[in-house]
C-alpha cells in the first residue's frame, strides 16, 4: 500500500496548527481520528493551495473528527496531484468526492484524466 508521506497525526486545534504548520506554503492534509488499534483514519482529504496554516484551522471548528496529517507542497499544482494520488490510493468510502481542480486552470487529475 502507498505511503501518504505525511506528517502527524497530531491535534486539530489553532496551537498545535500554529506549531506544528509553521510557514505559508501550498501543502496537503487529512483529518480523521485512531481507532482502537491505533491505525489513522480519515474520513476528509483536502489541499491549499497557497496557505496550509489558514487552511487546516478553517476545520477546527467544522469537524469533530480531532486529528490532522499533513505535508507542505512546492506549487498548487503539486498540491492538487498529490490529493489525487491521496483520492485515488485511500478514499474507499464513496462519500469523498474526487478533487477538484482549482479555479482558472484546465488541470487534469495525473491518474484518471478526471476534469471538473
Amino acid at each position: 500500500m502507498a505511503s501518504l508521506k505525511m506528517e502527524g497525526p497530531f491535534r486539530l486545534n489553532a496551537e498545535t496548527i500554529d506549531e506544528k504548520v509553521n510557514r505559508i506554503s501550498p501543502g496537503n492534509y487529512v483529518i480523521g481520528r485512531r481507532n482502537e488499534s491505533g491505525t489513522f483514519l480519515f474520513k476528509r482529504i483536502g489541499r491549499a493551495n497557497s496557505d496550509l496554516n489558514s487552511k487546516l484551522k478553517s476545520w477546527v471548528s467544522k469537524t469533530t473528527k480531532p486529528l490532522f496529517k499533513f505535508r507542505y507542497s512546492s506549487s498548487a499544482r503539486e498540491a492538487f496531484a498529490v490529493e489525487c494520488a491521496i483520492y485515488h490510493d485511500f478514499a474507499k468510502d464513496e462519500r469523498v468526492e474526487h478533487p477538484k481542480r482549482p479555479d482558472s486552470t484546465n488541470w487534469r487529475c495525473p491518474r484518471c484524466g478526471f476534469y471538473k
